[in-house]
């Protein structure tokens, strides 16, 4: 066998092992997808059922409740003594109230008992010892009397004390009534007389069958399991009546641990269990009219029962999608050779793109002085191989024109937009006298057929290096900081913004004045200091920027870049620069002190 042809059947093994690693990889790739696909649709779906549930359950327990507390309003005259159906001093006799109570029982079917307990200082009538209280109550569909104030102190009962310490209504706790043996809750209202002084409490029964069975017809999944639990954490509604007024740390006490240590008055929250002998979903709304908590469980492994489908589905995507990688794969590799080749040339063309954009401007580190006046140092790092940000400086006429901007954008169409931008400001300012002239002469060519609406911040200013004087100009960019020569005077110059340079051709723009005293400075930059950012994805912002040029002040402008450079780098912490770094620093040293 010739060894071209060994070199061939080479090849062809390499490259079919290599077709065999990719359509792993795609294989993978594409099942963990589709899995996490599946799961994250089934999750967003349950959850959006779950809550619908949460709702039903809660509107209807809560529009149960107001309903309870609606009824026990209009039968008093807790709201308006005006308008009172009733009031204690009507009654003339025990069996009046009595009377009076059945006939309200036997018209509110939620309502299992109601009772009116009297302050003895007020009620004529006498029970016994204890003083007035008339207590009706349905059990088998048959009304029973009791007469509390005969029995015992009702006054010390929960559904009496906690109203009348707290003039206030009351929801108790829910508790196992003694001759049905069903669970009930007690709505308490203070009453009191037309002259506004209390004088007993109107008590309600209300029988949590109802809310129960409300709950037992909600089952987003077979084994999902509907609760609903008091304040105190007992159950009310359970699916298996065994556990109604237990405690919940009898059940899953990891799950109501959590539970315990959230807010009564949260809204709706969901979290994941994932202990050894439980895997669950749990959803919990509260009612806030009386705090009690609704809770659906349900089961992990039920929920994604239908993901086995949706792995099959992605097994034979994955084996497709192999199969089409085999079969296109001979004309990739093909292509594969060219499109590397253009790549290698794509880069070498970016590097020589980035050589030239330094070039254009003045060397990094290099002053600038006239007779000693004028120390100037730039600095520019772009984010990618070339940049959008520039800056520059000459001298004419014994003036610093200087300039520093930021394009919209990164990569070849900024740098390109900020290359006519460089050439601008050189030609324009080198024969133009007003400076706010020259940056609108600026805008309007780069306005001229930008179809692409790209636009860069920019700020120019021109120094008279023997008197001082500053005129600037400020389209749209950060306002510079003004180191001065006295210590802890160092701050931002307030300038007057206009739209940056290439969005509108009419913008006008003003020129403003200020006066540098021998030994002041002044520093420009671009938002790639302010916006750098950390892993945390904190900004260095303006002022730790301020902070740091202050702390440098005193410097060289050289040290006062170089080292604002590594304050940077170290609050960076090794995050990825996302934006250019462009700074511009010079200081001014008046001529009688040259």
């Amino acid at each position: 066998m010739s060894r071209p042809k060994i070199a061939g059947i080479r090849t062809y093994i390499s490259l079919s092992l290599l077709v065999i690693l990719i359509g792993g990889i795609v294989f993978t790739t594409g099942f963990g997808i589709c899995l996490y696909l599946s799961r994250t649709q089934i999750t967003e779906l349950t959850n959006k059922g779950i809550s619908r549930d949460l709702d039903l359950i809660h509107n209807y327990v809560d529009g149960q409740l107001q309903s309870i507390e609606e009824v026990a309003y209009a039968i008093s005259w807790a709201e308006d003594p005006n308008y009172a159906i009733y009031d204690p001093t009507d009654f003339d006799s025990e069996e009046s109230m009595f009377v009076f109570l059945e006939n309200i029982l036997n018209v509110h079917s939620n309502i299992c008992g109601i009772a009116i307990g009297l302050e003895p200082s007020f009620s004529t009538q006498q029970q016994g010892s204890y003083g007035f209280a008339a207590y009706v109550t349905n059990v088998s569909g048959k009304n029973e009397r009791l007469r509390l104030g005969a029995i015992n102190d009702y006054r010390k009962k929960e559904w009496y004390c906690k109203a009348a310490a707290s003039d206030k209504t009351y929801w108790s706790m829910p508790f196992r009534e003694s001759n049905m043996g069903k669970v009930v809750t007690c709505f308490s209202l203070p009453l009191h007389d037309k002259t506004g002084k209390f004088v007993g409490v109107l008590a309600l029964d209300i029988n949590t069958e109802a809310f129960r069975l409300k709950c037992n017809e909600i089952m987003p999944f077979k084994h999902a399991e509907v609760t609903l639990v008091a304040r105190n954490y007992r159950f009310i509604s359970h699916p298996d009546t065994s556990y109604l007024l237990r405690n919940v740390a009898e059940y899953h006490p990891e799950q109501w641990k959590h539970v315990q240590n959230q807010d009564l008055t949260f809204q709706k929250k969901f979290f994941r269990l994932n202990s050894a002998d439980n895997k669950s979903f749990f959803y919990f709304d509260t009612i806030q009219r009386t705090q009690w908590i609704i809770s659906i469980e349900c089961p992990i492994d039920e929920v994604y029962s239908s993901v086995n489908r949706m792995k099959r589905d992605t097994t034979w995507i994955a084996i497709a999608s192999i199969l089409f990688m085999i079969i296109c794969f001979i004309y990739l590799f093909r292509r594969l050779q060219k499109i590397t080749l253009s790549k290698a040339n794509l880069d070498k063309e970016v590097k020589i793109a980035s050589g030239i954009q330094m070039d254009m401007t003045p060397k990094d580190g290099e002053p600038l002085s006239e007779n000693g006046q004028l120390d100037i140092c730039g600095f520019l790092q772009p984010a990618r191989d070339i940049g959008g940000d520039l800056y520059d400086y000459f001298l004419h006429d014994g003036n610093l024109y200087f300039c520093i901007g930021d394009v919209s954008g990164k990569g070849i169409p900024a740098s390109l937009f900020m290359s006519a931008t460089h050439y601008l400001f050189r030609s324009t300012l080198e024969c133009c006298e007003d400076l706010a002239q020259a940056v609108a002469n600026i805008n309007r060519s780069l306005c001229t057929n930008n179809e692409r609406n790209m636009f860069v911040t920019f700020f120019c200013g021109k120094l008279n290096s023997a008197t001082g004087k500053l005129d600037y100009c400020n389209a749209g960019h950060n306002a510079p900081i003004l180191i001065s020569h006295e210590p802890g005077k160092t701050r931002f110059i307030q300038t007057t913004h206009r739209l940056p340079l290439g969005i509108m051709s009419d913008v006008t723009f003003q020129t403003e004045t200020m006066n540098l005293q021998n030994g002041d400075a002044l520093f420009l930059y671009t938002d790639g200091i302010t916006e750098s950012m950390n892993l945390k994805r904190q900004e260095f912002g303006d002022q730790q920027t301020l902070q740091c040029v202050t702390a440098h002040a005193s410097e060289s402008t050289q040290d006062i870049v170089k080292k604002l450079y590594t304050d940077i780098q170290q609050h960076a912490d090794g995050a990825e620069q996302s934006d250019d770094i462009t700074m511009l620093c010079f200081r001014y040293n008046s001529s009688d002190n040259s």
